[in-house]
């Protein structure tokens, strides 16, 4: 035996060990695999008295940063970890790999031996890192597994030798690590090589793993570490290798299998799962004990493999920072940066004057541009304003692109302003920039941007351009199991009754973090009232599923996908940063997310962009594009902006009710709220855009504004009575607290609270009405401090009482009001287009709106008096476009679809007047070589009835000539088929609605309701008098009750802001008007489908249409 080999333990204390670190787990960022939540492991780990843990995820890291930050919370020491899958054969000759991969061919190895599929297989190699140091080596090891992605990241134990130094801690691992494949295959010699070499370089750092798994193979390499340990005193660790935190968790980790594999408990059992072992949770010290004594491991071994746990917990201690230095740099010099953006705020500070964006030698604005200065430079700030300003002045305004007015708070920034990235002047405004960003301010600066929908596709190619394709990804975003999805997918797989379940889960939330038991008690609740005896049932007979099983499937990783508009950008190459990666599809993302309560790209020092496309932006940009070539006008877009936004028309136009096209401002509920409010300014469009929430409507913040602002002057004098100061703060929103900036000057003028002490007021203000237990001493010593502020500004101990009372109330959901200016002034921009140039701003909007909008807006126009040309040849363009000679637009050929670009082009280029006659048609489209998937739709549109009416016939006619043979002429076909056809109808009505909404996706010409209406009058008069159809309601009614008939033309799934449910919209229209129908439960919709006539009992409020309680919707034909 080895001298040093003497089985002395450093850490047990008395007869046995009381607990041990438990080693080797995985968590849901496992997927697939591991079933536990990083909360739960922490739980665990408590319960068992565990001073430290390790997380080792297979083949990637992405939850080494949450792990982190969840153990230190949590007084737990964080042993951050990896299970790398390697591969030698993958690196050192990929080309066998594939081969034997594949199955395609036999393939014999460098000595001449026969290889199989085995031979190809991945190892598990097992890493933990003793600091951060280590953590950033085993990151790079993982990153590069996914350049050498087959199926899963691949690295070598090459790469894993070279890569890892005396930073990590590498052991022997699990059973399909190299080592114990060596030793099952009866090479033990080739694995004491093995590891003798990692133990030549990592000498005290590398350990034999040994684990208790009920396996009989895990058994012959815990006796073969044993023999090596006696021999060379390599020290064996104790490891659990677990993937869930608790003893009956195995069977979550089968379910969630079958859910992933699409398929039943009943097709795919318990039996039949490849996962034998259901014992891999987080064991009691006694459960280790007794596992090892009937599996004869010696106590002696076992507990010098313990020992090493505590060891490898001394050995780590990983101080992670916060904020390190992974932003790119816009200069690598500092001080060139630093000047630069100077010159760039000098010229366009002068642009601005200039051009009168700016007042001239206003100290209001100097004083405020160098406060705003000092902050962003003492935060570091300035590369990140750099590159925003690179990216809109270099890239999307010079490539012809255009943004919004702005986007959440980054509007109170006059710099912002000043370098053209937000298009609001803050101080004319009264925005706040401590509401963007202060000195307290720990976490880095955040814009959102807001790019026209065509630019902001090619944003990350110029990024990836400008600072490297290596160091720009888009982010990961990692979807939940909430209580709504796990419980679909549980009664999915148990094959539970379908209509049922879509009823129960049609009154959840979809909160990820709401409650199963408060779910399935409000659903119950509901079930009750309405007595819905069949589900109340259902819910009793699958108590244990719903309430036992699926609670622990709740908060766990379900899908991978790419956040929408999210992209990092690095100061180094990816995939040797300190950023964990992960391959979606063959892209590369983050490992990590942002968005939410996620802030982990940002805490990692990287840059984060969310760069938005807004269909508003293409919409306005196009409209002063298109004014420009035809009138010359330029700039127009300024002017409106240094308005005061005061054109009485387009006020008008929005009391009207006509915005179903303005972005924000067109849903039926929000046209009925501007009906109401009649705005007069872009105050009040603001105010309509940020009270438009669930949250105020429920809490009566609507019905207070609109009530004051019919009489402002007993609000004024109210408000007066507490305090002479609030009128001043609120008088502009009629002395309701809507907007977040109010909430914060209320705490800077009558509190005394400075504007960035406000802003982290503002957000504790929201705990007022919330439980003791979420509020902390900082929340009594706001409170406190506010009173004295108060009082010193004297205001009553009762009038403070109530203020402080409906402050915490609308904290709770006010909005910020940079955010919401911004879309005020894009929705005025937009109203101002329509009304001054409408021919302009409808044609840009056609082309930016989706086949099922089309159909509305054409009808709107048309109600507008403007003209469109007919769908014929000769008439239309490549999209929309406007024919000025004949005051109209024309419609674009890439509404039909399927037709080739090249193909449309062709036909546009056909002047009007110049193909009179069925012979010219066919040589036209022969001649040009059109195909069957342009003519074919085109005809059975009647794209050609000017040439011959019966379409169908053309159509024939077409590709016979197409098919002729040599001994036919063309017109011989077309002179035959004509004479076979006489008196043959064209296609019918019923044929042409069919073509229609096939090739369209909408009715072009004349609507299926004239059609069905008429059928009704010749059999039904008399139920037709009783029934309503859309354009019978007048636009400016308030409330009243219907039975609404019309055509289906979409069904909305919608969810609910505040409680995340789901529910239903209707478009019903007629040959007229469209109007939405909201509809609750999901077994009224049952069996509808767009396209049918029907009829639904429905009754209107001042927000708009709601199928009436107990009735049904009717098929009428």
């Amino acid at each position: 035996m080895c001298k040093k080999c003497d089985y002395k333990l450093k850490y047990k204390k008395g007869n046995k060990f009381t607990s041990y670190i438990p080693l080797h787990g995985h968590s849901t960022y496992s997927q697939g695999d591991g079933v536990t939540k990083i909360e739960d492991i922490m739980a665990r780990a408590k319960e068992i008295g565990a001073p430290g843990i390790s997380l080792t995820e297979h083949g990637n890291m992405s939850s080494f940063y949450k792990f982190y930050n969840h153990a230190m919370e949590s007084g737990i020491n964080p042993i951050v970890g990896c299970e790398l899958y390697t591969n030698d054969l993958y690196h050192s000759d990929n080309e066998k790999f594939l081969e034997l991969k594949r199955g395609t061919a036999e393939v014999v190895g460098d000595a001449g031996e026969h290889l199989d599929k085995s031979d190809a297989a991945n190892n598990h190699t097992l890493v933990y890192s003793k600091n951060y140091e280590g953590v950033k080596n085993l990151l790079n090891i993982s990153n590069e597994g996914f350049d050498n992605f087959y199926r899963k990241p691949l690295s070598s134990m090459d790469r894993v030798y070279n890569g890892l130094n005396e930073n990590n801690i590498i052991t022997t691992g699990c059973l399909q690590s190299k080592w114990n494949q060596l030793v099952l295959a009866g090479r033990e010699v080739e694995a004491l090589e093995l590891i003798k070499k990692f133990r030549d370089k990592f000498g005290e750092d590398f350990y034999l793993e040994v684990q208790l798994n009920n396996l009989d193979i895990q058994m012959t390499c815990n006796n073969f570490y044993k023999k090596v340990y006696e021999k060379t005193g390599i020290k064996p660790v104790f490891s659990l290798d677990y993937h869930y935190a608790n003893k009956d968790d195995w069977y979550i980790q089968y379910l969630l299998y079958v859910i992933r594999q699409r398929e039943t408990v009943n097709s795919y059992p318990v039996k039949d799962w490849f996962y034998t072992v259901h014992s891999l949770y987080i064991k009691e010290i006694d459960e280790i004990y007794a596992e090892a004594e009937k599996y004869g491991m010696d106590k002696k071994f076992l507990e010098l493999a313990i020992d090493s746990t505590f060891e490898i917990n001394d050995k780590v201690k990983i101080e992670m920072p916060k904020y390190p230095d992974n932003f790119p740099k816009y200069h690598e010099d500092k001080k060139l940066s630093e000047s630069e953006f100077m010159q760039k705020l000098k010229v366009k500070w002068v642009e601005k004057v200039q051009n009168g964006m700016l007042p001239e030698n206003d100290k209001v604005y100097t004083d405020r541009l160098k406060y705003e200065l000092d902050i962003i430079k003492s935060k570091g700030f300035i590369d990140y304003f750099l590159i925003l300003d690179d990216l809109l002045n270099n890239f999307v305004y010079k490539v012809g692109g255009a943004t919004g007015a702005g986007r959440g708070s980054a509007g109170g920034s006059l710099v912002l302003f000043v370098l053209d990235i937000t298009k609001i002047d803050p101080i004319r405004h009264n925005l706040i920039f401590e509401r963007f960003l202060n000195p307290a301010r720990i976490d880095p600066a955040d814009v959102d941007l807001d790019i026209d929908s065509v630019t902001q596709k090619r944003c990350e190619d110029y990024l990836k351009e400008k600072f490297g394709t290596e160091r720009v990804c888009h982010i990961a975003n990692f979807g939940k199991f909430g209580a709504k999805t796990t419980v679909k997918d549980l009664c999915r797989i148990h094959e539970l009754d379908f209509v049922l379940s879509n009823k129960l889960t049609g009154y959840f939330s979809d909160d990820p973090n709401s409650p199963i038991d408060y779910e399935m008690k409000n659903a119950f609740n509901i079930a009750q009232k309405k007595g819905e005896k069949d589900l109340m049932q259902f819910i009793k007979d699958n108590k244990e599923l719903f309430l036992k099983i699926a609670p622990k499937m709740v908060g766990m990783v379900r899908q991978t996908g790419r956040h929408a508009s999210g992209i990092l950008v690095s100061n180094k190459d990816l995939n040797c940063s300190e950023i964990p990666l992960l391959k979606l599809k063959g892209e590369t993302v983050t490992g990590v997310q942002e968005g939410g309560d996620e802030r982990e790209v940002s805490e990692l020092g990287y840059c984060k962009l969310d760069i938005l496309g807004l269909k508003a932006a293409s919409v306005i940009n196009d409209t002063f594009k298109l004014i420009e070539k035809k009138h010359g006008e330029k700039d127009l877009e300024q002017r409106i902006l240094k308005s005061n936004f005061d054109d009485k028309k387009v006020y008008d136009e929005f009391e009207t009710g006509n915005c179903k096209d303005i972005f924000q401002f067109g849903s039926d509920n929000m046209i009925n709220l501007i009906r109401t409010i009649k705005p007069k300014s872009i105050v009040d469009l603001s105010s309509i855009n940020a009270m438009f929430r669930p949250a105020i409507i429920q809490a009566g913040g609507i019905d207070e504004y609109i009530k004051n602002r019919e009489n402002p002057e007993e609000a004024k004098f109210l408000l007066d009575e507490k305090s002479p100061l609030l009128w001043d703060i609120l008088g502009e929103s009629f002395g309701v607290p809507i907007f977040q900036e109010q909430i914060m000057f209320i705490l800077q003028k009558i509190g005394g609270f400075t504007l960035a002490e406000a802003d982290g007021g503002r957000k504790i203000l929201k705990l007022l009405h919330k439980g003791n237990q979420d509020k902390k001493d900082n929340f009594y010593d706001m409170l406190d401090r506010f009173k004295k502020g108060a009082k010193a500004n004297g205001m009553k101990d009762r009038d403070i009482d109530e203020l402080l009372d409906v402050l915490g109330k609308y904290s709770e959901y006010s909005f910020n009001k940079s955010h919401s200016l911004a879309y005020a002034m894009n929705a005025y921009i937009s109203m101002w287009q329509k009304v001054h140039f409408p021919y302009e701003y409808y044609t840009a909007l056609l082309n930016h709106s989706t086949n099922s909008e089309l159909s509305w807006f054409v009808k709107q126009i048309k109600k507008k008096g403007i003209k469109f040309n007919e769908f014929e040849i000769g008439q239309t363009g490549n999209s929309f476009e406007i024919d000025y000679d004949n005051k109209s637009i024309k419609f674009g050929l890439n509404l039909v679809k399927g037709i080739p670009d090249k193909d449309a082009a062709i036909i546009n280029s056909v002047k009007p007047g110049s193909i009179n006659t069925v012979i010219e048609l066919v040589e036209f489209i022969i001649g040009n070589k059109i195909t069957k998937r342009t003519y074919e739709p085109l005809c059975r549109l009647g794209y050609f009835k000017g040439i011959l009416k019966n379409s169908r016939v053309l159509e024939d006619i077409i590709n016979a000539c197409r098919n002729k043979k040599k001994s036919q002429t063309v017109q011989g076909i077309i002179d035959q088929i004509l004479q076979d056809t006489t008196g043959e109808k064209d296609w019918d009505k019923t044929q042409k609605f069919e073509w229609e909404k096939k090739y369209f996706d909408f009715y072009f010409n004349e609507h299926p309701f004239a059609k069905y209406k008429e059928f009704f009058y010749d059999h039904a008069p008399d139920i037709i008098t009783q029934l309503t159809s859309p354009k019978e309601i007048p636009d400016d009614l308030e409330k009243g009750k219907f039975q609404l008939y019309g055509i289906i033309n979409k069904i909305i799934i919608k969810k609910s802001k505040k409680t995340g449910r789901e529910f239903y919209k209707i478009a019903l229209e007629d040959d007229y008007k469209q109007l939405y129908i909201t509809i609750f439960n999901t077994r009224d919709i049952a069996g509808l489908s767009e396209g049918e006539f029907v009829l639904i009992p429905a009754s209107k409020n001042k927000f708009g249409f709601t199928k009436s309680k107990n009735s049904s919707i009717k098929k009428l034909i």
